[in-house]
């Protein structure tokens, strides 16, 4: 399976500038909102962005692959208040203008799955989804059938739910909230230190 190539904000710093300007103006306007995808004028991380709801979106408009719209999507919902209403700013601001994000998913999942997962939960399915997530960013090629046999949950699905992977039994109130604020903080710094490195991995 090969991933679709991305150029975040298209190759334009104009386009970049025109969504965070945007943001901005939500802000100030007091239009960025919890609970709600986008509807009369407010909304959350994505409806604020693209001033509508769609994930899908993020790929035709800010260059961005979908996976990384419904990332900052839960992660927004899931951020105390004061963090939330700051995270979509920061989200667009640290993406770099130009940049290929798709194979970022990998590290991602990584961080996920070992960080993030309570370590009781490590079972040798999840260690050997780590692997073959290890191997892509090393460059090597790995299989459809091997990703098949090996992921019960695949990151595509935590970005679609990161809810799940902060609602063990474990992990829950004061806990909950600083799970999200390492997620994050992890993605910002994720998205800033993406660098020519991922332009040589080969896609699964």
């Amino acid at each position: 399976m090969r991933t679709k190539k991305n150029q975040a904000y298209h190759g334009l710093e104009t386009k970049k500038k025109k969504y965070i300007e945007r943001m901005k103006a939500h802000i100030v306007a007091d239009e960025l909102i919890k609970g709600v995808g986008w509807a009369n004028g407010k909304g959350c991380a994505v409806g604020c962005t693209l001033n509508k709801y769609n994930h899908s979106a993020y790929e035709t408009e800010l260059g961005l692959p979908e996976w990384l719209a419904r990332t900052e999507d839960a992660l927004f919902e899931g951020l105390p208040n004061k963090e939330a209403m700051r995270f979509p700013l920061r989200f667009l601001q640290a993406i770099q203008v130009g940049k290929d994000y798709t194979m970022l998913w990998h590290e991602w999942a990584i961080f996920i799955w070992k960080d993030i997962l309570p370590k009781k939960h490590h079972s040798k399915e999840v260690l050997n989804i780590v692997k073959l997530h290890q191997r892509v960013i090393k460059g090597y090629e790995v299989t459809q059938k091997e990703w098949d046999a090996a992921a019960w949950y695949d990151v595509r699905d935590v970005a679609r739910d990161i809810v799940r992977y902060v609602a063990w039994d474990d992990v829950r109130g004061v806990e909950s909230a600083a799970a999200y604020k390492k997620m994050a903080n992890k993605l910002i710094k994720m998205l800033k230190n993406n660098n020519k490195q991922n332009e040589k991995r080969k896609h699964i």
